[in-house]
């Protein structure tokens, strides 16, 4: 069983998606959580075993986990959160992925991403974050995502 069918059988969607506890897997030049690797190696794997509608329930549950989480600063939602969608949509371009498994979920995202962006300005990564979400876009991700008061 890898990580993700792990964590979703244990309901621990939150630990993997942030690389709590058995789902950090190293980074190994910055020794930071590698979400890259961790959808190489169990997200991936999942869907071609379990099929994609499956695997794209389970990735929005996790998504959705996330930005619910209390006790998580909002720096680290927004890090995690951009970070895994970047990847997804990096992934889905590569062909990895077929359907969007965001597009009946974005309301809840943009809910979250412009409660970030209305009030957190003067977040150190304010400025990183907008740039990170012009990348998802570029990747075909966050499809009509207006940045609040632009």
């Amino acid at each position: 069983m890898n990580l993700f069918e792990e964590a979703i059988k244990k309901e621990e969607l939150l630990n993997f998606v942030i690389g709590q506890d058995e789902y950090f897997i190293p980074d190994r030049d910055y020794g930071e959580y590698w979400v890259l690797m961790a959808w190489k190696t169990s997200i991936i794997p999942y869907k071609v075993e379990k099929g994609e509608s499956l695997t794209n329930d389970s990735i929005v549950l996790m998504i959705d986990e996330l930005i619910d989480a209390e006790g998580i600063s909002m720096n680290k939602k927004i890090d995690f959160c951009l970070h895994h969608l970047y990847v997804y949509y990096y992934l889905r371009g590569e062909k990895f992925f077929e359907s969007d498994a965001f597009e009946s979920n974005y309301q809840n995202i943009h809910k979250f991403l412009n409660d970030y962006f209305v009030n957190y300005k003067q977040d150190v990564d304010y400025k990183a974050s907008r740039n990170s979400v012009s990348m998802i876009m570029e990747k075909g991700g966050l499809k009509s995502y207006l940045i609040a008061n632009e």
